[in-house]
């Protein structure tokens, strides 16, 4: 390969690495404003906000008992981060 061809791929790897950091990034804004909705229409609904936090798996349903699965959130906020 010449070496305007390796310093292109070079550049390509770097900006491939810069947007898995920004989509890590995003990701996880995206899981933090989703709790803190759940956890503000909980309380608009006459929770408590320390309860909510102690107890929601038990005050909540099945289903965002799976969505907040902490192996799901935890590959969710990591996806980008182990395909860098």
């Amino acid at each position: 390969m010449s070496g305007n061809a390796v310093e292109r791929k070079q550049n390509e790897r770097k900006h491939n690495k810069v947007l898995a950091e920004y989509q890590a990034y995003i990701i996880d804004q995206l899981i933090t404003a989703f709790d803190e909705r759940v956890t503000f229409w909980m309380v608009d609904c006459g929770y408590d906000e320390g309860e909510i936090r102690r107890y929601r798996w038990s005050e909540i349903g099945s289903q965002e008992r799976y969505l907040y699965h902490p192996p799901l959130v935890a590959f969710a906020r990591q996806v980008a981060w182990t395909h860098i």
